[in-house]
């Protein structure tokens, strides 16, 4: 689902943490060999507590100019080599917290995943959400790609005492219906946090008061109090390490994507909603797709499926296969037929005498997700939501859902202060 608004109201900045860094040298004068045992000591906690994941990831630097031992104290070979010793130990610990601390000051929040567990028989995956904190109350918001802007729920806005405004916002729901609403909220001083602890304090939302289906959906997080759409994510690297089951938020542009493979993407008009290029061959013609992790399962219309080589319309394997009934942000029910598919991405166009020749295609080490089970018909909201606002679309689309993105860690880069279309998400290559 998605939420377009007739006026869209200006984004709040990226707040700018920083964090002072010591650049002056560290000159240690050692004149008592006891004092060695306590001095690798030191190193080794300055490294475990400020540079863990480093050392896990990265081979130390080691600056010999960060340490001055007075050669007066090491008289002999041996002595000379209990000096490299020390050396190489203490300039560690020296060496490795800055590196860090440059890591840390780009890491924002680093929070656990918290997962909705499905209705009975339910196809795709649970939804994804974390912990805020609003006027001291912890709540739990789902994120969710496919949203503008951000969702609380009626008794949310009652129990924080939320000032309410008027305002004409229309939106478009998986219903494929306008969702609309007059009171909006400017949601102040939430942040993302851990068992009521601030990690990450948030930018002004602008949120729009509404109940959605899925404000129940489970009876241990009852009630999920609202959603955080690309108002706010778009604002930061956003990480969903699936297979860790954390989420992490990082400066624009300085997310962790060591191991993961880049999915050009692009972003659909005036909504913000990211993109890319979806197939079930490298060698096909390619659709695009939406990202949509506040979906459990993907989708494709009909025209997609012509376009990706899959059974018409008429074929008998959507009448024998399993039936989706799926619910917009609206509360209405769409049904759709199903079909087992595995699907992979392409890259840029290729030109080739000035017409399109084809696509690039993943590199070598890419291995494609593994079969979902999608549904396939007519998602009322492509035609809207791809449109230009005047005409319709009436193309191929797709929709990628929690079912494909669970399986592997996703990096949503931010948009930070690029002024082109372009995106890029990073994703698990296997």
């Amino acid at each position: 689902h998605v939420l377009r608004m007739r006026t869209q109201p200006p984004l709040s900045k990226v707040p700018v943490v920083s964090q002072p860094t010591n650049q002056r040298k560290h000159t240690i004068a050692i004149r008592m060999k006891p004092f060695v045992p306590l001095l690798l000591l030191y190193g080794y906690f300055a490294v475990a507590f400020q540079a863990v994941v480093q050392l896990k990831r990265a081979s130390p630097t080691f600056s010999r100019s960060s340490l001055t031992i007075a050669k007066s104290d090491f008289s002999s070979e041996q002595d000379h080599k209990r000096r490299d010793v020390l050396r190489n130990a203490v300039a560690a610990s020296f060496a490795m917290p800055s590196k860090s601390r440059a890591a840390s000051t780009n890491l924002l929040a680093d929070v656990p995943m918290i997962r909705f567990k499905p209705p009975l028989n339910a196809v795709g995956e649970p939804y994804v959400a974390i912990e805020l904190c609003i006027d001291g109350e912890d709540v739990e918001f789902m994120l969710d790609t496919g949203l503008t802007l951000e969702f609380v729920t009626p008794h949310l806005k009652e129990q924080l005492h939320l000032r309410s405004q008027r305002s004409q916002m229309t939106g478009l729901a998986a219903g494929g219906v306008n969702a609309a609403a007059d009171t909006v909220v400017d949601l102040r001083g939430a942040s993302v946090c851990i068992d009521g602890k601030t990690q990450l304090q948030l930018p002004e939302m602008h949120a729009l008061v509404i109940d959605f289906p899925q404000e129940h959906i489970d009876p241990k997080h009852d009630p999920v109090e609202g959603m955080l759409g690309l108002e706010v994510l778009s604002q930061y690297d956003v990480d969903l390490d699936f297979p860790k089951g954390r989420v992490r938020f990082y400066k624009p542009g300085t997310a962790e994507k060591r191991g993961l493979m880049e999915i050009p993407s692009i972003v659909i008009n005036d909504t913000g909603i990211l993109g890319f290029r979806l197939t079930t061959d490298p060698s096909r013609q390619p659709i695009l797709a939406i990202v949509d992790c506040g979906s459990t399962f993907s989708a494709i219309n009909w025209k997609a499926a012509a376009l990706l080589g899959l059974p018409p319309k008429e074929d008998a394997v959507y009448k024998t296969g399993p039936q989706i009934l799926a619910v917009g942000v609206d509360g209405r029910p769409i049904q759709f037929p199903t079909l087992q598919q595995s699907l992979t991405f392409v890259g840029e166009a290729i030109s080739k005498d000035g017409k399109l020749a084809g696509f690039e295609p993943p590199p070598s080490s890419w291995k494609a997700w593994k079969p979902v089970t999608m549904a396939v018909g007519d998602v009322p909201i492509f035609p809207e939501l791809l449109g230009d606002g005047i005409t319709p679309y009436n193309g191929p689309a797709g929709l990628i859902g929690l079912d494909i993105l669970a399986q592997r860690r996703v990096v949503i880069e931010s948009a930070g202060n690029a002024r082109t279309r372009r995106r890029r998400i990073f994703v698990g290559a296997q």
